[in-house]
């Protein structure tokens, strides 16, 4: 073959397939986006009182997390496009004819992995950018919605606390409220407990989110902390309760892990591990202090000249000796810095994921079978699920064992392109 016809095919097949690719990716990606946008639009509608909200804000609240769920989008619909290409090319017997006509198999490679770079590319910039600013905007909604409707912070048929203050209330519709109990400890010596069927909830202070509870028919019950039998009882028409909300704000929105920068998660992880640090030193001191302490009793023993002088110095050293035994015990939670530990590292492996599946997908999409295109996508999905399960595995026993947060979280990863290896590796052998 001349050489300029030789690249002239190539170019040809490039641009055929990268087409291909390109349908089917959209496609793609079109499902597994209406899979998690109707998931996340019902947990809104589960998380959240409806009454409280229209649909507007409703769907504004479920596009700002959208990009949520985009980091496993792309990944998955990279996985489903290239299965769906290349059992389609099989299935039209389309990959033999290249093959007789001499053109390596590597070539139909090689612009599906080029497009599930940049797809990897577009994930990682859309979960360390995007995603942490619709995380903030979502706060600062969430912020505005319950200045103007406070009844979204007490969700239907809850506990709410808010501070020494315990809050129970039924059904929520607007403001209204029903089956009410307030329970008002912030007393040392008295407690105060509020019963109604029905009340509702109205703005005091909309900038500094005070707000009034008012009970109806409310029972209202005093008892004395010291005095467990010493109460009082008394009901009234109307109980007008005030109470401020503002400590529950940061709770509302607040970005997790999953939500921030790369930059802002090594700021925290650089933060717990010096605490971590910090906590180990303080303990080590602490430890050394008791030993020379206790060696100091030890010495008065052998100094001593009287059975108490002796006998005191004993229980000193048990004392120092329980205190060394008490910090040994302890240790610092490494919980918060394993997460975003686990995070940072998941933040990688997803976007890679987009070319480590991407393999995957080759040899299992060689399959002769009828409509390869719609046999490719239900291999897809199967691999798809298989991987979140394994990701959703590895990340939980990041934060649960003292294993390396690296192997565990690249595992996937590492496995399924181990497994695409050999795959491939027999696949050229045929």
């Amino acid at each position: 073959m001349h050489k300029s016809n030789f690249y002239s095919t190539y170019k040809r097949l490039y641009a055929y397939i990268s087409r291909e690719f390109m349908l089917s990716f959209f496609v793609s990606f079109l499902f597994f986006f209406f899979i998690f946008f109707v998931n996340q639009l019902l947990l809104m509608l589960k998380s959240v009182s409806v009454q409280n909200l229209t649909i507007r804000i409703m769907l504004e609240l479920v596009v700002l997390s959208v990009p949520q769920f985009l980091i496993y989008t792309f990944p998955f619909a990279s996985l489903s496009a290239s299965s769906m290409v290349i059992g389609n090319l099989s299935s039209n017997n389309e990959i033999m004819a290249l093959r007789a006509s001499g053109i390596s198999i590597t070539h139909v490679f090689v612009p599906i992995v080029s497009f599930s770079l940049l797809i990897g590319g577009a994930a990682f910039w859309t979960a360390d950018v995007i995603n942490p600013w619709c995380a903030r905007q979502y706060k600062n909604m969430y912020a505005r919605i319950i200045q103007s409707m406070p009844s979204v912070a007490l969700k239907p048929y809850s506990v709410t606390r808010v501070g020494n203050i315990t809050i129970s209330v039924g059904d929520v519709n607007s403001n209204r409220l029903s089956d009410v109990t307030i329970i008002d400890a912030s007393d040392p010596k008295e407690t105060r407990r509020i019963s109604a069927k029905k009340g509702e909830i109205n703005v005091l202070d909309r900038q500094r989110y005070v707000y009034q509870l008012l009970l109806y028919n409310p029972d209202i019950l005093f008892t004395n902390n010291d005095k467990t039998g010493n109460y009082s009882l008394s009901k009234a028409d109307e109980f007008a309760y005030s109470i401020d909300l503002s400590s529950l704000l940061p709770s509302f929105g607040d970005p997790s892990p999953a939500q921030v920068s790369v930059k802002e998660l090594q700021i925290a992880i650089a933060q717990d591990a010096y605490s971590r640090d910090e906590y180990v030193k303080s303990r080590t001191e602490e430890i050394k202090t008791q030993n020379v302490l206790k060696a100091e009793e030890l010495k008065k023993i052998s100094l001593s000249t009287s059975f108490y002088e002796a006998s005191n110095a004993v229980s000193m050293m048990e004392e120092y000796e329980y205190k060394k035994l008490d910090l040994l015990s302890r240790s610092y939670s490494e919980y918060r810095l394993r997460y975003y530990q686990s995070e940072l590292h998941k933040r990688f492996a997803l976007a890679l994921a987009c070319v480590v599946l991407v393999f995957v997908a080759f040899p299992i999409s060689f399959v002769k079978l009828k409509h390869g295109r719609l046999i490719g996508f239900g291999l897809s999905i199967f691999v798809a699920v298989v991987y979140w399960a394994v990701m959703f595995f590895t990340q939980l026993r990041s934060v649960q064992t003292d294993l390396p947060i690296e192997i565990l979280m690249w595992s996937p990863n590492i496995v399924f392109f181990l497994v695409s290896i050999i795959l491939l590796y027999r696949l050229y052998r045929i």
